[in-house]
C-alpha cells in the first residue's frame, strides 16, 4: 500500500497541529507508520477539523488506521473500523496573550491487511473544546509605581491589559510590608479604597492579579508608593489650668505646660500671648521664641498665678503656630481670697486675788480668723517672770483656722507666793503683725484663816528674777493664830546654793512660830561679797519638810 498524502481539513483545522514526515509511505502487508495531531485552541468553543488520508492498495488488502489518542483525562479511544470516524481531542486552552494550551498529542497508525482493496480517500474526523486562558497581569497603576507625598485619602486604581482574555474579577494584596499578602477579593472594579486606611510616612505595596474562571493572571508585578508626611500638630498638657485659692500678695506654685510635635514636619510656635480681663495677674514665662519644634520633641513654658484683688479671676493664653487651628487657646482660672485676720476675745485677763497654793477657775481664751483665706497659728507659749505660776493648755500646733474658723485655748492662775504676779501669752500666726501677747495677771494672797490651815511650806520669792534684794516667804504650820498666842516654835533653816550646787549662804537658821513669815536675800554671799548674775536655788529644811525651789539675779 501507497500513503501518498495525509491533511487537514475543515473550518477549524488551523486549530489542530498535524505533523506527518516521509510521505508517500509505502506499506508492505502487517507494515505500519505513523503521524501526530495535537490542538492548539484559537478561540473558545467546540472546534472540528478531520485528517485526510490518500492511499493506493491491492484489491486483496485492507488498509485500518489506528487512533491511538489519549485525552487530557488519559484516556485511550481504540478505532472499531479500519478508519476510526471520529475522535474528540478534549479541551485546550486558547492560545493568546502569554498562554497556549496544545492537546495531548494524536498517534494515528496505518496497516495493511491480507486482503486486497481499493480505496482513494479515507477521513479521520477531530474535534476539541476552546476554553479562555487567564487574563494578562493589570496596568496603569495609580499612585504610580515608588510614587511619594501620597495623600492618606488616596484610593488605588488600575486598568485591565488591553490584549488578551478579559478578567471576571480582581484580588487585591496591599500592606506596608513587602511582599504583601493580605488579599481582598473584589468584583469587576477598577478601584479600591485601602483597608485600614493609609498612615502618614509610610511605604505600602500592592499586587493587583486579575482572574477569570481559568484562573489568575500570572506574573503580575508588586507596586510601591510612600504617603505624604503628616503635617505639624500641636499638642499640649494640660490644655487648662485652675490654680485654686490664692492669697493676695501672694504667688501660686509654678504650673508647666508641654507643647509637643506629633507630626512629621516640623512645627513653628510664633508667639504665646496672655489675654483677658485679669491677664496681669497671670505670670508667664517663655523663652526663646518663635520655637521650631521638630517630630516627636516638646518645648516647655510655665504659668502661675499673683492676685492683686479678691475675685474669681481668668485668663486665656494664646499660642499662634503653623499647625491647623491656630492660634490654640489655653483656659487659665483662678480665685483669689483675702489675707487671713487674726483676733483675740479677750485681749487680757485678771485673776484677781487667788490665795497661795490654790488655783483660779480656768479662762477661755477664743481666737477667731475674721479674714478670707486660711489663718496659722504656728505657737501659743508663756513669757515673763512669774510663767511657773500660770497654766496654758494649748497643744497640736500648727493649728489651721479657717475663714470665719476659731480654735480655743485656756490659762488658770496658780500662785506659789504672796504678790502680784503677771505673765504675757504669746501667740505667732500668719495674719499680719505675725505676733500678738495676751497679758495675764494676778495676786496671790495668803489670808489669816490660810494660815490656821496651812501646812508648812516654802512659798516662794518675789520679786523673781530681782536686783538686789528678794523676799522669800514660808508657812511655818501651827493650831491658830487668831488668840494671838504662839504655839511650840519650829526650827527653820534657809540657805541659798548656786547652779553649781555650792552653798553661797544661809539666810534663816531659827525657831519660828506658827504662822506665815518672810526673810530677805540681799544678793551677797555668807562672806559678805555681792554675788554675779545668775540662777540660784533657795531651800528651806525644818525636822519634818525639806523644799528647793528657784530664782534669778538680774544685774
Amino acid at each position: 500500500m501507497v500513503i501518498n498524502f495525509i491533511e487537514k481539513d475543515g473550518e477549524n483545522q488551523d486549530a489542530f497541529d498535524l505533523n506527518v514526515t516521509g510521505l508517500p509511505w509505502t506499506l508492505s502487508g502487517g507494515g505500519s507508520n505513523s503521524f501526530t495531531v495535537s490542538f492548539t485552541p484559537i478561540t473558545t468553543g467546540i472546534q472540528t477539523a478531520s485528517i485526510v488520508i490518500n492511499s493506493v492498495a491491492p484489491s486483496s488488502d485492507w488498509l485500518s488506521v489506528a487512533a491511538e489518542l489519549a485525552s487530557v483525562q488519559n484516556n485511550v479511544t481504540q478505532p472499531s473500523s479500519p478508519f476510526s470516524p471520529t475522535h474528540d481531542s478534549g479541551v485546550g486552552g486558547v492560545g493568546g496573550g502569554n498562554v497556549t494550551q496544545p492537546s495531548s498529542s494524536r498517534k494515528v497508525a496505518a496497516e495493511l491487511g491480507p486482503a486486497v482493496q481499493y480505496r482513494a480517500t479515507h477521513d479521520v474526523s477531530l474535534q476539541g473544546t476552546g476554553i479562555p486562558p487567564v487574563p494578562n497581569p493589570a496596568i496603569n497603576p495609580i499612585p504610580e509605581e515608588n510614587a511619594t507625598d501620597v495623600a492618606i485619602s488616596q484610593n488605588l486604581t488600575w486598568s485591565s491589559a488591553q490584549t488578551g482574555s478579559t478578567p471576571t474579577g480582581y484580588k487585591i494584596y496591599f500592606e506596608a510590608t513587602n511582599p504583601p499578602t493580605t488579599m481582598h477579593t473584589l468584583g469587576d472594579v477598577n478601584t479600591w479604597t485601602p483597608t485600614p486606611a493609609l498612615q502618614h510616612n509610610t511605604t505600602y505595596f500592592w499586587r493587583v492579579v486579575p482572574f477569570n474562571a481559568t484562573g489568575d493572571a500570572l506574573d503580575c508585578p508588586i507596586w510601591s508608593f510612600t504617603t505624604a508626611p503628616s503635617p505639624p500638630n500641636l499638642d499640649i498638657n494640660p490644655v487648662s489650668h485652675h490654680f485654686g485659692e490664692i492669697v493676695i500678695g501672694q504667688t501660686s506654685a509654678t504650673q508647666t505646660l508641654t507643647v509637643t510635635n506629633t507630626g512629621d514636619l516640623p512645627l513653628i510656635v510664633d508667639s504665646i500671648e496672655k489675654e483677658g480681663s485679669n491677664d496681669d495677674e497671670f505670670n508667664l514665662d517663655t523663652i526663646g521664641l518663635p520655637w521650631t519644634i521638630e517630630t516627636g520633641t516638646v518645648r516647655d513654658f510655665t504659668v502661675s498665678f499673683s492676685p492683686i484683688s479678691v475675685g474669681n479671676k481668668q485668663a486665656v493664653l494664646s499660642i499662634t503656630h503653623n499647625a491647623s487651628e491656630s492660634p490654640f487657646a489655653v483656659s487659665l482660672t483662678a480665685v483669689a481670697i483675702g489675707l487671713p485676720e487674726f483676733s483675740i476675745n479677750p485681749t487680757s485677763h485678771n485673776f484677781g486675788a487667788i490665795s497661795v497654793g490654790e488655783t483660779s477657775a480656768t479662762q477661755n481664751f477664743t481666737i477667731r480668723n475674721t479674714g478670707g483665706s486660711t489663718l496659722t497659728i504656728n505657737s501659743i507659749s508663756k513669757d515673763g517672770i512669774n510663767i511657773d505660776e500660770f497654766n496654758l493648755s494649748a497643744s497640736g500646733f500648727p493649728w489651721t483656722i479657717v475663714a470665719n474658723g476659731n480654735r480655743i485655748f485656756s490659762v488658770s492662775f496658780e500662785p506659789s507666793s504672796e504678790g502680784t504676779k503677771e505673765v504675757n501669752i504669746k501667740i505667732t500666726h500668719s495674719a499680719p503683725d505675725t505676733l500678738f501677747l495676751v497679758d495675764l495677771k494676778g495676786d496671790g494672797t495668803v489670808s489669816e484663816s490660810d494660815i490656821v490651815a496651812a501646812k508648812t511650806e516654802l512659798l516662794g520669792n518675789y520679786p523673781n528674777p530681782f536686783n538686789p534684794s528678794t523676799s522669800i516667804s514660808f508657812i511655818v504650820s501651827g493650831s491658830s493664830m487668831r488668840s494671838g498666842v504662839s504655839q511650840e516654835g519650829t526650827h527653820v533653816r534657809i540657805e541659798i546654793y548656786d547652779i553649781k550646787g555650792a552653798k553661797v549662804t544661809t539666810v534663816t537658821d531659827g525657831v519660828f512660830s506658827a504662822g506665815l513669815h518672810t526673810v530677805e536675800w540681799n544678793g551677797f554671799d555668807s562672806s559678805g561679797r555681792e554675788v554675779g548674775s545668775g540662777i540660784y536655788f533657795y531651800r528651806m529644811q525644818t525636822d519634818e519638810y525639806v523644799s528647793v525651789r528657784r530664782m534669778i539675779l538680774l544685774k
